[in-house]
């Protein structure tokens, strides 16, 4: 016997312990599906494929392992691997509430943890390279991922954290340049991303439905965000874009019903009316003659000229003395003066933004 079939043993509630002959290379789909007193199996040094379903409701599973000299598979602890412990294929025991990678590996397989509802944190170390899609995909209690500070992840993949109701904030290494399709996708718990400043692609409806998110901070490396990136994120209500920023697609805020302030920087050149829905209503932030005021227009949404502190759509001295003593903590500025005095926007009103509108005033830069 080379290949055991689908679901040979499903439904076996007395099987206890098994230890497989060698010479079987192929296990099936559902083999010990619902086998609720199933404990421990052995599995030959032949076995060279099989599917991750095998043990599906078998509620006493404690561990199961390979003969030694298997030139395919390796197991830990109910995580199945490669021979050599580099990749990281599947959690298919689900015993883990904190897991740490190994140090040995350098890539987690697509869906390697999805499903698992008793994952809480993960530890991924810096010589984790490559996390395929639906690696945690509805991990319902998962609550922090840690990236060592000698990351080498470029990518969240599509589908990473997709409907990983429990994550309340995400801190991009910073190593990562580029967040997938659908990568934190009904995360409603989601209410702190810290982007890094090489991170330079939001893909479709990566923020989808995230339902927590109130504020966002969009360094100028990222030169795109997709189509519907942010659908129906309801309590989002402030974005600031950095200087780089470039261009929105299609509806990336539809949805966003209580977006209040949206930050734009003069490298949009476009319009981007097309960004939100129809009922929307959005004080834009940018600079006099930019795209910012030309769309504010064309929307009939308000329009604040960056650093201007009285309303006048310009910057002057009395705007920069303004800003000065909001640098100083000498004046307790509004909402509206706090974000228009973030002339650097990086999320802090300091000398350099004093600095830099005195320049603008200017005509310096």
């Amino acid at each position: 016997v080379k290949t055991i079939g689908n679901e040979a043993f499903t439904g076996c509630s007395s099987l206890t312990d098994v230890i497989m002959g060698e010479g079987i290379t192929t296990i099936n789909s559902g083999m010990f599906e619902n086998c609720t007193s199933l404990k421990e199996v052995k599995f030959p040094a032949s076995i060279s494929s099989i599917e991750y379903d095998i043990f599906t409701g078998c509620s006493a599973m404690e561990n199961f392992v390979f003969a030694e000299g298997n030139t395919k598979y390796s197991a830990e602890d109910g995580i199945l691997y490669n021979a050599k412990k580099t990749t990281l294929y599947k959690n298919i025991l689900d015993q883990y509430d904190v897991f740490v990678v190994p140090d040995t590996v350098t890539t987690i397989s697509s869906n390697a943890f999805e499903n698992c509802s008793n994952l809480n944190k993960v530890i991924i170390p810096g010589n984790v390279q490559y996390i395929d899609s639906s690696a945690f995909t509805t991990c319902n209690n998962l609550e922090e991922i840690v990236y060592n500070p000698d990351s080498k992840i470029t990518d969240v993949a599509s589908n990473l954290f997709y409907n990983c109701t429990a994550l309340e904030s995400y801190t991009c290494p910073d190593s990562l340049i580029r967040m997938g399709n659908y990568a934190f996708y009904g995360c409603t718990a989601l209410k702190n991303v810290k982007f890094n400043q090489k991170l330079t692609y939001i893909g479709y409806q990566t923020f989808y439905g995230c339902t927590s998110l109130e504020e966002i901070h969009v360094s100028g490396n990222i030169q795109t965000i997709y189509g519907y990136a942010f659908q129906d994120c309801i309590n989002l209500k402030h974005i600031v874009l950095e200087e780089g920023f470039q261009t929105f697609k299609s509806y990336v805020f539809y949805g966003c019903t209580n977006l209040e302030s949206l930050v734009v920087p003069r490298t949009v050149t476009a319009d981007f009316s097309n960004v939100f829905d129809s009922n929307a209503y959005v004080t834009i932030y940018g600079y006099k003659d930019s795209m910012a005021e030309t769309t504010a227009n064309s929307l009939k949404f308000p329009f604040v000229q960056m650093g201007d502190m009285n309303g006048d759509l310009a910057v002057s001295d009395n705007d920069y003395e303004t800003m000065t003593n909001i640098a100083n903590s000498a004046t307790q500025p509004t909402k509206e003066q706090e974000i228009a005095a973030d002339m650097t926007c990086d999320g802090v009103v300091d000398g350099f933004d004093a600095i830099y509108a005195d320049l603008y005033k200017n005509e310096m830069i």
